[in-house]
């Protein structure tokens, strides 16, 4: 009996040795960066949209006033302060808006909230450069699909993207083309610069 079994241990310890030497070998092995992708729907606000507030229904109604939903999804109004924006509907933040002023401040109004068209800006070595329409998520190498592509003087590793607040992310084109972990989401007003190589 125990003749019979040596062999099973023996082999039980292997088996478990190379499983064990699997697990740890892809635990160490490296991975590329991942972005968080910040998902919103088309329907709803988001970073970079600007918005248009319009009041009427009241002799002294507010003046129209034009704002962008920040990188944190707030917008700052004069008369309100600041205001989540960022995932909610057009009809949730009007209705929203109204709740704070009437009957406090005004015994009627009424709020109109318009957003701007969505677009991306894409300039450089891409075939096709200007403005792309937005039309929900969204990443770098879309919008450079949607702006023709890269040309073939584009310096694909260095993708520049400026963001409406003033950051600037930089993205390999290369890699992101291969793996969607190194791409990056873009959202309405960004900006992106695809760089020319010079040999």
């Amino acid at each position: 009996m125990k003749r019979l079994l040596m062999p099973l241990w023996g082999l039980w310890l292997t088996s478990g040795g190379i499983i064990l030497i699997c697990v740890l070998l892809t635990a160490c092995a490296t991975t590329p960066p991942t972005q968080p992708v910040q998902s919103y729907s088309i329907d709803r606000l988001m970073v970079g949209d600007v918005v248009n507030l319009l009041f009427k229904e009241s002799d002294a109604a507010p003046e129209p006033h034009t704002v962008q939903v920040r990188d944190d999804g707030n917008i700052v109004l004069p008369y309100l302060g600041t205001l989540s924006a960022g995932g909610k509907s057009v009809t949730e933040l009007e209705q929203e808006i109204h709740g704070l002023l009437v009957p406090d401040y005004y015994k009627r109004l009424q709020v109109t909230i318009l957003i701007n068209s969505r677009t991306v800006t894409v300039s450089g070595e891409v075939r096709k450069p200007g403005s792309v329409a937005y039309r929900g998520e969204m990443s770098v190498i879309e919008a450079i699909a949607s702006a023709g592509d890269f040309t073939d003087f584009a310096k694909k590793s260095n993708v520049i993207v400026t963001r409406t607040d003033g950051r600037i992310v930089k993205v390999n084109g290369k890699k992101a083309r291969r793996d969607p972990h190194y791409d990056e989401p873009v959202y309405p007003g960004d900006k992106i610069l695809v760089t020319r190589r010079w040999y």
